[in-house]
Order: structure tokens, then sequence, then C-alpha cells
């Protein structure tokens, strides 16, 4: 985690940068929960003269503008600051990944492992091998879209190879993902396929 504390602005007066609550004090990354329409927005600060919070993607209901700005004593009602991020730790785009491993392979075989709850792209295929090198594999999207256009030869004992440029990277909700070994090389004990994501 950064170097920056979490706290709570429970001011009376207009919050500007040189306040303090604890060891912080409001600067760029700071969330805000606005609930003055009705319907509490997850805001965060993205300017500090003035001070100002734009609407996070995702952080609520927005009943009114997507942007406030805080002018007089009056737009603290019922608002209240709940938290701090530092901007470099506000991610646009989440990754994680998702695949399976194969035991004592002996020939070719096809495996789903995931089901796709939501929209997201395919950014990297990788694979690894124990026991012996040779194996080739890949992945693909509902039985037929390959994500590697060439299968990745798994040259190298116990590390991860990277497949290199990615195809058929769209990929929507309900979208089945397969892991494929597509060809064994000698008696390997296993081999495993791992395909990273970003959401969006």
């Amino acid at each position: 985690m950064p170097p920056r504390e979490a706290f709570t602005f429970l001011e009376g007066t207009i919050p500007v940068p040189g306040d303090t609550v604890g060891a912080g004090g409001v600067t760029i990354g700071d969330l805000w929960t606005d609930i003055s329409g009705g319907s509490p927005v997850v805001k965060v600060c993205t300017g500090l003269s003035p001070i100002t919070f734009s609407a996070l993607p995702g952080g609520g209901a927005s009943t009114g503008d997507q942007f406030v700005t805080w002018a007089s004593a009056a737009d603290l009602t019922n608002q209240k600051v709940i938290g701090s991020f530092l901007t470099s730790v506000l991610q646009t785009a989440l990754s994680f990944s998702r695949g399976g491993t194969v035991l004592t392979p002996t020939a070719a075989v096809n495996v789903a492992v995931w089901r796709a709850p939501f929209a997201c792209t395919v950014t990297n295929v990788k694979g690894l091998v124990s026991g012996a090198t040779g194996t080739t594999v890949n992945a693909r999207r509902n039985g037929t879209l390959t994500l590697l256009a060439a299968d990745l030869t798994l040259n190298g004992l116990d590390t991860w190879l990277d497949g290199g440029a990615v195809q058929n990277t769209a990929t929507a909700a309900g979208d089945r993902l397969e892991i494929m070994l597509t060809a064994i090389g000698g008696a390997p004990t296993e081999v495993a396929v791992q395909v990273d994501f970003t959401r969006p």
C-alpha cells in the first residue's frame, strides 16, 4: 500500500489543501461519498483549485451532475469524505487470470476451465510444463476461437512461457474458456495454461 493513511473528513468548514485530519489532508485521489441527491455516489478528488470531486464509474446511482465542486460550507450538508487513495492505485482496468493444470497428460486434450460472468479482454496466454519439454498449448473461446495464432511450445521446464501476440481477445459474458494441450512432448507430469485478462 502507498505510505498514505486512510482518513475521514468530518469538518464543519470547506476542506482545502493544508487541512489535516490525522496525518493527512485533501489531495488528488481522496474518496468521498456524496449522498446529497438521495442515493450515494462515490467520487474521487480530481482537482485542488478549486477542490473538485468526480463520480467514479460504478460508484453508485447519480441523480445530478457527475462533477461536484465544494464552493461553500453549505456544500458539506449531508456529505462525508470516507477515505483516501493515491491516484496510482485507482485502476481503470482490473487485471486477473484464469486457467488450469492437466496432470500426467498422454494425449492432446481440451479442457473447459471458466465461464466469463462479465465482458473482459484477453491480454496474454502463458504455459508451464514439468517433467518433460516439447508439449504445445493454446487456449480458445467457445470451442473454436483460438487465442494464439500459433501454438506455444513449452521448451523450458518449470518456467512460465508467454505465447506472444493474442487474437480473438474480446470476451463476452457467458463465453467459455478452454485450455488446449495440442500435442504432448515426452512424458510431462503436469502442464498448466494461464490466460490473463483485463476488465473491461
